[in-house]
């Protein structure tokens, strides 16, 4: 038998930021929030680099992308706080460091498990790019992509590095979506999910 969530943190941009993963991780936290309420959630926000935000309550810890030392003070708090799962959304973009490294600092101190959405697979990925992937994918307990078509071309892309085979990759649970979107009567999403995060002035 499962064990009961009872406290869930979520890392990624968020409103009043404006871009579609800060609108998605919002979005993602009142609804588990408001499924049920004996839940403890919280967000770990992401700035980008000379940026402050009015961020809500929700809002309890907040990570300058550009300062690794405010990445390992993330994980120390997610420990401290002793958060039974974290949910990482990820976007090259928003994190600091080549490729956007620095949330390696984070993840690698984690003691519970992460669910890793991921807003963005690239079919011909940098060396820096794929190496910042693996890793992720090694330590995420969860894997969730946008369409079954990204599930597919990650499974691709990664299983052409050495030592990496296909059936590893499956072995990893990468899921997909459509058939979220489908219940919800919305189109899916395109191929490559790709939600994309420039602020807006």
């Amino acid at each position: 038998m499962m064990p009961q969530l009872k406290r869930i943190a979520f890392v990624g941009n968020s409103l009043p930021r404006r871009c579609g993963i800060a609108t998605f991780t919002a979005d993602l936290y009142q609804a588990v929030s408001t499924a049920d309420g004996a839940v403890e959630t919280c967000i770990v926000a992401m700035n980008d680099a000379g940026r402050t935000y009015n961020y809500p309550h929700a809002v309890q810890l907040q990570i300058n992308a550009e300062d690794t030392g405010d990445y390992l003070r993330a994980a120390e708090f997610l420990n401290e706080r002793q958060f039974d799962v974290v949910s990482l959304q990820h976007e090259y973009g928003i994190f600091g460091g080549e490729a956007g490294a620095h949330i390696l600092l984070l993840l690698s101190r984690l003691t519970m498990p992460v669910v890793t959405t991921l807003h963005t697979v690239l079919s011909e990925p940098t060396k820096a790019q794929l190496a910042v992937m693996l890793q992720i994918l090694k330590v995420s307990s969860v894997v969730v992509v946008m369409a079954e078509k990204a599930r597919e071309l990650l499974r691709d892309v990664i299983a052409g590095e050495r030592n990496v085979g296909r059936d590893q990759i499956g072995n990893r649970r990468v899921r997909a979506s459509e058939e979220q979107n489908r219940r919800a009567e919305r189109p899916p999403q395109p191929p490559i999910a790709r939600a994309g995060c420039r602020d807006h002035p």
